[in-house]
């Protein structure tokens, strides 16, 4: 009998070139692929639900997936240059966004445009997260700096 991974989805290794896949431990085909980026993915995260899935990338967006379709809901424009990461507040509703123009982003799953812009960071902004009580965001920057935020003001709290 054929287990599965503790991770879900299926054992094997994929023949480059072929296709094929081989019976392995090393390698894990998808349970999911959501294509729709129009270059590199730099980041994603999924709620804790598993409802949806966030996306970012190359092509300047934050894509919004519905886990369960493999469609995409929502993209989200407003960054000018690559978004580097992307993060889901813990109860789902609100998608943070870090990129290389500098900010930090704030967005809801019912508007199509940036809650709030944070800005402060000296150049490209590397990573974000939600504080657990969801009323701060953190990001990270390639200036050296953590910055923590007021989400509902969109200034610097610490």
């Amino acid at each position: 009998e054929r287990k599965m991974p503790p991770f879900g989805g299926e054992q094997g290794r994929y023949v480059s070139g072929e296709d094929e896949w081989e019976e392995s431990s090393a390698w894990y085909r998808p349970l999911r692929v959501m294509s729709g980026h129009q270059g590199a993915v730099y980041g994603a995260d999924i709620t804790m639900n598993d409802e949806f899935v966030a996306s970012c990338g190359e092509d300047c967006t934050v894509r919004l997936w519905s886990n369960e379709t493999e469609t995409n809901l929502l993209s989200l424009r407003g960054h000018n240059y690559p978004v580097w990461d992307v993060a889901w507040s813990f109860e789902g509703f609100y998608i943070a966004s870090a990129s290389y123009d500098g900010t930090a982003r704030l967005w809801s799953m019912h508007h199509a445009y940036p809650l709030r812009i944070f800005v402060g960071h000296e150049a490209d902004v590397e990573c974000v997260c939600f504080h657990p009580n969801c009323n701060y965001l953190v990001s990270g920057g390639i200036d050296r700096t953590v910055r923590m935020w007021d989400a509902s003001s969109g200034k610097v709290a610490r």
